[in-house]
């Protein structure tokens, strides 16, 4: 997946935990944007698909059908910027000025975050009801798990487990700077 935004969040009860993940962006393989949501628990994990973006005729394959001039974000219309406002967010298109569907998706992650990530109802869709939200990062230290990386090799996963254990949040001071913007990633997505 071309990455656009991620979320994660950490959640507890006195007898259960789960940690949730949520990842925006564009698959070749789907074909559309979505949302993935991954929740991890002590005894399982589980994947759900959400699509924030609608699809309707604003894709060419991998790029934007020239003339497009808004897409709709969970049902409210919102209008593509200018190729300048893509550059003021730290998006070059490769084929400029016609975007493409990631640079789009990159836009929306900058400018309207929340609604290209889960909501409340779609982050707990997997979480059982006594679960309390403790702990939501925009950014961590993710491990590169191409590379053979365990999140077990990192500080930071370490002290999100210790936040889980005791729900004492102050317990995360992570040492390794973020990782999770998309720049970070440049061959997500590759093939």
């Amino acid at each position: 997946m071309y990455l656009a935004a991620t979320r994660l969040s950490l959640h507890r009860s006195p007898s259960a935990w789960a940690m949730v993940i949520e990842v925006f962006g564009y698959s070749v393989r789907a074909g559309d944007p979505d949302l993935a949501v991954y929740t991890l628990t002590g005894s399982d994990h589980e994947l759900d698909f959400f699509h924030p973006i609608d699809s309707d005729d604003w894709t060419d394959a991998d790029d934007v059908t020239p003339g497009t001039s808004q897409v709709v974000v969970r049902g409210d219309p919102v209008e593509l910027p200018v190729v300048e406002e893509y550059a003021a967010h730290g998006i070059d298109l490769e084929d400029p000025p016609q975007p493409a569907v990631i640079d789009v998706c990159r836009y929306l992650a900058a400018v309207h975050r929340d609604r290209v990530l889960a909501t409340t109802e779609e982050r707990r869709t997997r979480l059982r009801p006594d679960l309390r939200e403790l702990l939501v990062l925009d950014e961590w230290r993710h491990p590169d798990l191409v590379e053979g990386q365990r999140p077990s090799d990192l500080e930071s996963f370490w002290q999100l487990a210790m936040v889980l254990e005791t729900g004492d949040v102050t317990l995360y001071q992570p040492p390794e700077p973020p990782n999770t913007h998309w720049r970070h990633w440049p061959e997500g997505g590759t093939l």
